[in-house]
């Protein structure tokens, strides 16, 4: 599977993933206009006291720790010359999560867009996340899409300037230590894919994949 292709499929995972969001909005907004015009308000006991655990605009922050390869390939007539980069570094992360419960029940969505910079990259992205409140602990899975900005990162000889577009998929756990503080794991694969990025004098077209843990302190405001 191309990398074009991946991101197409991952671009479309997060626009179904967006509409089934805004449905469960939509939908709980209506459920409560209804139960308003009654003056009568009736939601599950549980959910009531989960509410104040994953429902909210978070501001976070933390470490994220990336093993990967970039792999370069200049067209030079009939042949190529391709470079490959193995990177293992560690760097700093920040992030804004808006989540809210869904269909009346223990599920939660949320949209993350967020930013993290380790050596010779920056990288953007945004994220739809699912999840299922446990009480204090929610397990989620993630998918999304970005773009990193490459600065110097292209093997040992050649040094690659430009953009990637990447798709990810990941899943992780959120820990609610109290109502306004937690903390957040997690995994996931990226995937990239660029052309016309800068090597020296030459363009070329990039391909990368890499691995990413990170673990983030988040505030609700």
């Amino acid at each position: 599977m191309t990398m074009k292709r991946m991101l197409m499929i991952g671009g479309a995972i997060v626009a179904v993933g967006a509409l089934l969001w805004v449905f469960a909005g939509s939908s709980g907004a209506m459920a409560a206009d209804k139960s308003g015009l009654t003056g009568i308000l009736t939601q599950p006991d549980l959910r009531d006291d989960k509410l104040k655990h994953f429902s909210g605009v978070y501001a976070g922050g933390g470490v994220v720790y990336s093993t990967g390869d970039l792999d370069t390939e200049i067209e030079a007539g009939p042949a190529s010359i391709v470079d490959r980069f193995d990177f293992d570094t560690t760097g700093v992360r920040g992030s804004i999560l808006a989540q809210s419960y869904m269909f009346n029940s223990n599920w939660v969505g949320g949209i993350e867009v967020g930013g993290s910079y380790t050596e010779d990259l920056y990288d953007f992205y945004g994220n739809l996340r699912f999840g299922y409140d446990l009480g204090r602990f929610m397990p989620y899975a993630l998918a999304g899409v970005g773009f990193d900005i490459i600065d110097g990162g292209g093997g040992p000889v050649l040094n690659a300037e430009g953009v990637n577009y990447t798709g990810r998929l990941g899943a992780g756990l959120q820990w609610a230590a109290t109502d306004r503080i937690s903390f957040d794991l997690q995994f996931a694969r990226v995937w990239g894919y660029g052309s016309n990025v800068t090597l020296g004098v030459l363009n070329a077209d990039t391909e990368s994949q890499r691995d990413e843990v990170s673990a983030q302190f988040r505030l609700k405001f």
